[in-house]
This record gives structure tokens, sequence and C-alpha cells, in this order.
């Protein structure tokens, strides 16, 4: 025969506690509560980052594609009639009255 020994289960004793550890654990549960609420009040809401971080990225491509082709002919083609008022001899520019 084999010897087992059997557990026997914890068994806890809460005695009364005093008036004054229960609104110990009242307050500090309180405290508690309001600290998670301020912190939670602090963290902005994720959608919106969210949306904040795809707009700057899509900023961020549409300035890197500008910068990329800064150099082409094409752009600085563009960049003098644009802005600077400048065309090829033989182009004529019409303008629309205002």
């Amino acid at each position: 025969m084999t010897n087992k020994k059997t557990r026997r289960p914890i068994r806890f004793v809460w005695k009364r506690s005093s008036k004054s550890t229960v609104l110990a654990v009242c307050a500090a549960i309180v405290t508690a509560t309001a600290a998670i609420l301020v912190v939670r009040s602090l963290i902005p809401n994720n959608d919106a980052l969210r949306e904040q971080v795809q707009q700057q990225e899509q900023e961020n491509k549409a300035q890197q594609d500008k910068n990329d082709n800064l150099g082409s002919v094409e752009s600085v083609e563009q960049i003098a009639q644009e802005e600077l008022g400048m065309g090829y001899p033989d182009t004529t520019v019409i303008q629309p009255e205002n």
C-alpha cells in the first residue's frame, strides 16, 4: 500500500475589521480609482493620433516626391514657368481674364 497524504484545504478565518480599517480600505480604493481616471484623461485618443500620423505620412511622401524630382528637367521647367513666369521664346502664353 502506498502512503498518500491528502492535503487539507486552506481555510481563511476573517475576523471582524474595525471601522477605521474599512474606512482606510475604502479611501484607498477611491484614491486608486481617481488616479486611474486622471491618467486615462491624460492619454489622448488613439484614433485621432493615428489619423494625424497618416496625414503626416502622406505629406512627407508628397514632399519626398517633390524633393526627388527637384533636379529633373521637367521640375526646373515647371518652376520656371509657374513661379518665375518664364517660358520658351516660341511659346505663347494665354492668361484668362479675371
